[in-house]
Order: C-alpha cells, then structure tokens, then sequence
C-alpha cells in the first residue's frame, strides 16, 4: 500500500543540521547539500527558495545555486532528480557561530524546512610546509627537488 505517492517529496543530505566543526580563521570549510525529490514518479519538486537566514554575524554563505533560484525564481526537480549546492562557514574570531538554512518548497509536509548551521573559530592557523631533497642515482646525482606539499 502507497499513500501520498503523487506529491513531491523534499529529502536533504543534511535533514536537521550541518556541523562544521572547528575551522580556522583564515580559511574558509565547505559542506556539500544535496536536495532531492524523492518519489520517482511524483509530482514536480519546486525549490522557491534555498538562503541562509540567520547567518552567524557574517560566517554563513550559500553558493552553487542555479541563478534563477536566487533571483525570486524556483527550480524544479522531477522524481528521483537531485540538486547540489554549498554552505560556507569563514569564520573571523575564535567562538562559536550559530546560523540557519531554510529551504522553501511545495513538498506539503515541509513546505518551509530549516536546518541548523554550527561552527567554531579557531586561531589556529595551518602550517604550510615546504620540502627540499635531493635525488641520488646513476643519472640524477646532485640534483635538487623543492616543492610545495600536495
């Protein structure tokens, strides 16, 4: 037995939160979402709106979306079809930011869906490592490597 089968359904990688962990100050953490419809042969999904609506004093940005999204128009997912897009956490002192995602659709149980966004500042900075060395062989003697790690 199926009920509701013909409407849409909203269904998120991240359904309640997206943690960041801790993050450094001078650099900016990534996390991937990705919003399906999820009744392969439901109805149209229409995203009207997907915007950080409470953005930590600055630290929350959404980036990926398709132009028309953030311009007042919506996308439409047809069943089983996905949409991937990022949040970004730049945080610029060491405390704990708290921020919201809100993701607005015509999926009849969740037409307004939220999701927490946390993260924590850290001076600590990376390191940027240089490595030197030399190889030694039959044809290779004396010759010296510098390179940048990765």
């Amino acid at each position: 037995m199926t009920g509701n089968a013909g409407t849409p359904c909203l269904q998120l990688s991240h359904e309640s939160s997206v943690r960041f962990g801790v993050s450094s100050t001078d650099q900016t953490a990534t996390q991937t979402i990705t919003v399906e419809n999820c009744r392969p042969r439901a109805a149209a999904l229409t995203i009207d709106d997907i915007s950080v609506t409470d953005d930590g004093a600055g630290a929350y940005e959404v980036s990926g979306l398709p132009a028309n999204l953030g311009s007042g128009g919506s996308y439409t997912l047809e069943g089983a079809e996905r949409l991937s897009f990022v949040v970004e956490f730049s945080p610029s002192e060491q405390v704990t930011y708290a921020g919201e995602l809100s993701i607005a659709s015509n999926d009849p149980a969740r037409t307004d869906h939220t999701i927490d966004l946390v993260g924590e500042g850290s001076g600590n900075r990376c390191p940027n490592a240089e490595v030197s060395g030399s190889v030694q062989g039959p044809m290779q003697s004396g010759t010296q490597i510098s390179t940048l790690p990765l």
